[in-house]
């Protein structure tokens, strides 16, 4: 079975090379690098997209993962 993530890389650098003529390109991404189930998919598009600056989002004071305590 295939799944979204597999392919994420990839389609990511295509889109980012049949862009390229601009000068900037935002890239955004909606899970987070450290997330069990999601963290995958962030990573492909930081691969595929070879981005040179981020801007990271952290909520101050969370405790746990989104449905996923103890975690």
């Amino acid at each position: 079975m295939l799944w979204l993530g597999d392919y994420i890389n990839g389609a990511a650098e295509k889109l980012v090379l049949q862009n390229q003529h601009h000068d900037m390109i935002i890239i955004e991404g909606q899970a987070s690098i450290v997330h069990p189930r999601y963290s995958s998919v962030t990573l492909g598009l930081l691969h595929g997209t070879m981005l040179h600056g981020m801007i990271m989002c952290y909520e101050v004071g969370r405790e746990f993962v989104h449905n996923m305590p103890g975690i």
